[in-house]
């Protein structure tokens, strides 16, 4: 669907679902996170600042039984908002207590120690999903995890190379994209 203005308010909501496209030409307004849903998968192309959103996605259930080493069914993540206001309290439990689950974060700085679990290092994590920074996360059943916050609406982004091994496949995670789905030109990209 392709729109020219949309404005999302009061008890209105749309959602987005899953394989769809959303493009807004001109004016898109939505100051309710809960106002716009986006499903996994879908699509949304805008040029506004500060529209809210969520962002939906099915977790997989694991194949047999979920324990320290069987974590299938993986999810890779990126965040698509705004850096400081996707809380990763929404997406890791609707129980922040339990730790039936695994959130990683990508540092890519010491070979061997590239990734950082958000239960084990809880305190120097932040609260927060950074924008450009990939994840993964494991929980033991299939169910729908939830990101909120302000879309990112930049018309470029840096990111810095902090870990180069070409016998580290997982090397430069942090350029895994978005959850939305879109063609990366690698062509277009400038290299400092």
């Amino acid at each position: 669907v392709n729109v020219k203005y949309l404005a999302i308010s009061g008890d209105a909501y749309l959602t987005v679902n899953k394989d769809a496209k959303l493009t807004v030409t001109g004016e898109l307004v939505n100051n309710d996170e809960y106002g716009l849903t986006i499903i996994d998968g879908a699509q949304v192309f805008h040029n506004r600042e500060n529209v809210k959103a969520s962002f939906t996605m099915g977790i997989v259930n694991p194949e047999g039984e979920w324990n320290e080493n069987n974590k299938t069914g993986w999810q890779f993540i990126a965040s698509p908002f705004v850096n400081n206001t996707a809380p990763i309290a929404n997406f890791t439990s609707p129980n922040p207590s339990t730790t039936d689950y695994d959130l990683y974060k990508y540092n890519g700085v010491n070979a061997g120690e590239e990734w950082d679990n958000q239960k084990d290092n809880q305190l120097n994590w932040g609260y927060y999903f950074e924008n450009g920074v990939g994840y993964l996360a494991s929980y033991p059943v299939e169910r729908t995890a939830y990101l909120s916050g302000t879309l990112n609406n930049a018309s470029s982004h840096t990111w810095n190379f902090t870990y180069n091994n070409d016998e580290q496949p997982l090397a430069n995670f942090h350029l895994l994209g978005n959850p939305f789905t879109f063609d990366m030109d690698m062509t277009q990209a400038t290299f400092n």
